[in-house]
């Protein structure tokens, strides 16, 4: 156990600075940031990517990469410094101790070619000292039902891809709890999950506060969970602390203008749906996508099926049906929501529309024709039609092109100009999504996120397509740019006349810019209505549920709605 100073302090942080050296250029990435947590306290730091929140980690559990510099600060926790210790035997004696982290990925946290039991059993072991294999199973079996697994027997046994990502990253929980830690570090432990499971997730380190009197550092950028979850919160802005204080006081009062801006920026159940900014049509893009004023339906969906066959090599063959008599019609010039939990079937429904996978049975009616089952032409006429922009944009674009080999990419495919007009589409589709044609030699790798997903936007529109699939497309951005490319997906739709087909878990977000909704739940479309009926009078109890488990948004006293 640690020795606690007054007051119940577990860890207290003073003058922290880190730095990065590169090429003979020393990066500040932290400078004079200082805070406490006490025994039993949930503090949470929040910031953009960048602004130091993971950096600040890192220090604190001796993780930091080579080439960083820890310039100033110390770091107590008990009787020890934690910025000053250098012997790896005695850090492994802490991390996964006294002090365990919770990673965002257990995709990456997790070995795959173990069961989770034995990951479980290994903490015990280094930490706890138990050697008996049935008091092993006991208590690991104890940890996963402490960390809000049920079924706990099954998922000491389960290998990692058995399981969810929400059971996953209860299972890092668990291993956490192993060493009976004083302090738990959080970095972004629920960012890849569904709200309902984000629920389940912050419910369980909720419950080890409570019974265990533990203390919790959450790293994060969701504003609304730690709104929500937490007791103080430390506000980073490139490295420096510029708001910090009781949650609910800084959510009310904010000091700085950051911190306003950031909790303005964030999605609610309560928004209303974002209308277009009005602005010059980028070339001659407008009139050649107008809007229909007969709103006819673009695309209509019927009786869609669709299933897998997976092998194991204990199990055999499985079918998993993940989508079953699926109907809907997406209008032309609107966007159509498809919102629903992992595994709900929102991305196979999402890559039948966009042509990529073809149903087991059911018809995809484009424009009145049925492109489901259609030649090889008719594809092909559809897949100029249609664009898709993928959740990830740190995966969905190729490092070794630069911005304008990228953006004029399916131009080249579909043999559309010579090489001087492609480059000056890719141009005038990049000044659309609002970055300047600098950017056209640019490597995806010097790119932040936001502006990786306004060129994979700006590769989508470079074709004048007339629906995009966007699947998941902010789900991976910080809160502020987010809204920037929600509010550019909104213009650009009111500017060519666009229409979306908009896959998301985030309520959020949906209701942000969905003129329809339609809700999956197990491959089944089990709700569809307009977007406002959906939030304010949902017929389904899962429906119902989903709403409920929106994390709300923080609003200051000076906010207007996020939507405005």
């Amino acid at each position: 156990m640690v020795a606690e100073s007054s007051a119940g302090l577990v860890l207290d942080v003073e003058d922290l600075g880190v730095c990065y050296l590169r090429a003979r250029e020393r990066i500040e990435a932290v400078r004079g940031v200082s805070f406490q947590v006490r025994r039993g306290e949930r503090l949470a730091v929040i910031g953009e990517s960048g602004a130091g929140k993971s950096t600040i980690a890192n220090a604190l559990l001796g993780l930091l990469p080579g080439n960083a510099v820890i310039d100033s600060g110390v770091a107590r926790f008990g009787d020890r410094d934690l910025l000053a210790i250098r012997s790896e035997r005695e850090w492994n004696r802490i991390r996964g101790g006294a002090i365990a982290f919770i990673p965002q990925d257990p995709n990456i946290a997790l070995d795959p070619v173990k069961r989770v039991g034995q990951q479980i059993d290994e903490t015990l072991r280094l930490h706890r000292r138990l050697r008996d294999r049935r008091e092993l199973r006991r208590r690991s079996v104890e940890l996963l039902g402490q960390a809000g697994l049920p079924e706990a027997e099954r998922v000491y046994d389960a290998f990692p891809h058995q399981l969810s990502g929400g059971q996953r990253q209860r299972v890092l929980i668990a291993i956490a709890l192993g060493g009976e830690p004083e302090l738990i570090i959080a970095d972004e432990p629920t960012s890849g999950l569904d709200v309902t499971v984000q629920k389940l997730v912050l419910d369980a380190l909720d419950d080890l506060v409570r019974s265990r009197g533990l203390s919790v550092l959450l790293i994060t950028h969701d504003l609304a969970v730690a709104a929500q979850r937490t007791d103080s919160v430390v506000v980073l802005r490139d490295g420096r602390v510029v708001d910090r204080g009781d949650t609910v006081e800084v959510v009310a009062s904010p000091r700085h203008s950051y911190t306003r801006r950031l909790f303005e920026a964030a999605p609610s159940r309560s928004a209303r749906r974002l209308t277009a900014t009005p602005r010059p049509a980028a070339g001659h893009a407008e009139r050649d996508r107008p809007q229909r004023p007969d709103a006819a339906h673009l695309v209509t969906v019927t009786g869609l099926h669709k299933s897998y066959v997976t092998r194991g090599m204990r199990s055999g063959k499985t079918v998993k049906r993940a989508v079953r008599e699926v109907s809907f019609a997406i209008t032309e010039g609107t966007t159509y929501g498809l919102v629903g939990e992992s595994g709900s079937g929102k991305s196979t429904v999402a890559r039948i529309v966009a042509g990529i996978d073809r149903p087991d049975c059911g018809t995809i009616a484009y424009r009145g024709r049925d492109v489901a089952h259609a030649g090889r032409a008719e594809r092909r006429r559809l897949h100029r039609a249609v664009q898709y922009v993928f959740q990830n944009p740190y995966s969905s674009l190729d490092p070794r092109l630069d911005v304008a080999e990228i953006v004029a990419e399916p131009l080249h495919g579909f043999k559309i100009g010579a090489r001087g007009e492609r480059l000056d589409r890719a141009a005038e589709a990049l000044v659309a999504v609002g970055l300047d044609t600098s950017f056209l030699r640019r490597k995806p790798v010097e790119l932040s996120g936001g502006q990786r997903q306004r060129v994979a936007i700006a590769r989508a529109i470079a074709l004048r397509p007339e629906l995009i699939v966007l699947d998941e497309p902010t789900s991976a951005l910080d809160v502020s740019v987010q809204a920037q490319v929600l509010r550019l997906l909104v213009d650009l739709q009111h500017e060519f006349g666009l229409t979306y087909l908009f896959i998301s878990h985030d309520l959020g977000v949906i209701r942000l810019v969905s003129d329809r909704v339609g809700v999956l739940h197990n491959g089944a479309l089990v709700e569809e209505a307009p977007v406002e009926q959906i939030f304010t009078g949902p017929r389904q109890d899962y429906t119902r549920r989903l709403i409920d488990a929106i994390p709300a948004a923080p609003r200051t006293e000076s906010s207007e709605p996020s939507a405005r």
